[in-house]
């Protein structure tokens, strides 16, 4: 069988990198599965940086790292991936730093990345290119002669129509795309936005049910490969982290309280003052009868470079003054942070002593932790899941109580009924939601892209 040859922006290992990002974990997880060689940035920013990538053998895994010099990291990394690219998928086009410096940097790392993967190539090697950071890589290793297959995969979702043509240059990384044998989307919604930017980007492009026949003659195809989880893997982690003290902890509070557990990375996206003022709206309607909730909020800071907001905004932070004021009973908090990364199996022990997860993002390509916190549950007495359907997930996870997470009033009604649902009903959910994210699961996800990229027609 041919070798697989993945490629991201960051390699676990380098720079301090622990697994823990939805990215790294899946990919950590396939590639231990599949065997290979991994390919990307150390982590490491440099004065000087080494045209060679620095090569490491994991097990049955090849990691080959590069450095990133400071004026690369500007602006490839800072600049046009989190400060342009990120904010256009995720519905902040306003936000976006369009600097022309940011564009060329960015073409020109991603040129440097072909440059080093090149002659690490072997000729029926299957390179899968991951996410918005290596749009043109395909592009770049054509024209240095890889004729072999190429797929590509972008784990955000890809924007509307009306967001990409802010941008000068997005007619160009719309055709990039069409290098690779294969683009893989999160949700049907993704591939159609896609298929509305081809419409407008590139007319000459024709769309049948193959894939996108090029003016050139070649085909690229299109599909949607929903990434999913390794289920027992995560019934391991809560097992083995039972007795962390995070975990006994969480424990604690569950029988003290009706614990909501909400866990994410604190950028824009993710709706926390939003998440905030619907828990506001729930605790000021609230009766004496209704369970205590307390809500334990894992906020983990940004990497200050990619961060389009500040960790916690003051909007926010008014918010939080509101629902847990300084001072007062300790046991009549209702709001619980922890402002650090978690590491993943103690997560999946906070999540399984959960009543409720709340995984409310404004928007989200998949978002992993929402099937986490599902396998993570006890299946005789699961908690419930309220989940923002504009979440790749909800597309999957149709039991969860879907909720948009604009509308605070409706958030507040739904973590009423979830804290309020009967054994038997939590248990039908789970078991729903348990069902659809064993059959697209992280072997489904990956072999069913690989399987497809395997049969293109590659060049």
């Amino acid at each position: 069988m041919s070798r697989l040859v993945a490629v991201s922006n960051r390699t676990p290992g380098g720079g301090g990198l622990s697994p823990s990002g939805g990215l790294v974990v899946a990919l950590s997880a396939m590639m231990r599965a599949q065997g290979g060689l991994w390919f990307g940035w150390s982590g490491h920013v440099q004065d000087a940086v080494a045209e060679r990538a620095e090569l490491r053998e994991e097990g049955a895994v090849v990691h080959a790292r590069i450095d990133l010099s400071t004026d690369e990291h500007t602006g490839f990394y800072l600049g046009y991936s989190n400060r342009v690219l990120w904010p256009l998928c995720h519905g902040f086009a306003a936000a976006c730093e369009r600097q022309a410096e940011y564009h060329r940097t960015y073409q020109q790392v991603n040129q440097r990345y072909a440059s080093a993967l090149l002659p690490l190539l072997r000729a029926d090697d299957r390179i899968w290119v991951q996410d918005y950071h290596l749009l043109p890589l395909g592009r770049y290793l054509r024209a240095a002669g890889v004729a072999g297959r190429i797929g590509f995969f972008l784990h955000v979702p890809f924007p509307d129509i009306e967001s990409l043509r802010t941008l000068d240059d997005a007619t160009e990384w719309v055709r990039a795309l069409q290098a690779y044998d294969i683009v893989g989307f999160q949700t049907q919604r993704d591939l159609d936005a896609f298929v509305r930017a081809l419409h407008w980007a590139c007319p000459e492009v024709r769309l049948e049910p193959g894939g996108l026949w090029r003016a050139d003659g070649g085909v690229t195809e299109i599909g949607v490969f929903p990434i999913g989880i390794d289920v027992p893997a995560i019934t391991d982690e809560v097992r083995a982290s039972r007795d962390a003290p995070r975990v006994v902890e969480a424990r604690a509070l569950r029988h003290r309280h009706s614990l909501l557990v909400a866990a994410e990375r604190l950028v824009a996206s993710k709706g926390l003052e939003h998440r905030l003022r619907a828990y506001q709206a729930y605790l000021s309607e609230a009766t004496a009868a209704t369970p205590a909730p307390l809500l334990l909020q894992i906020a983990v800071p940004p990497r200050r470079e990619a961060s389009l907001d500040p960790p916690l905004t003051a909007s926010a932070r008014r918010w939080a003054a509101q629902i847990d004021a300084p001072g007062g009973d300790p046991a009549e908090k209702r709001l619980r942070w922890v402002f650090e990364s978690v590491p993943h199996a103690e997560l999946m022990g906070i999540l399984r002593a959960a009543h409720v997860g709340l995984v409310t993002p404004l928007r989200d390509g998949m978002n992993l932790v929402a099937k986490e916190f599902v396998a993570a549950q006890d299946p005789d007495d699961p908690g419930m899941l309220v989940l923002s359907v504009h979440a790749g997930a909800a597309r999957q996870l149709e039991a969860a109580l879907q909720v948009d997470p604009y509308d605070t009033g409706a958030v507040a009604k739904a973590l009423k009924q979830a804290l309020g649902a009967s054994q038997a009903e939590r248990r039908e959910r789970h078991q729903a939601m348990l069902r659809a994210i064993a059959r697209q699961d992280l072997t489904d996800w990956s072999r069913s892209f690989l399987d497809r990229l395997g049969r293109c027609r590659s060049g």
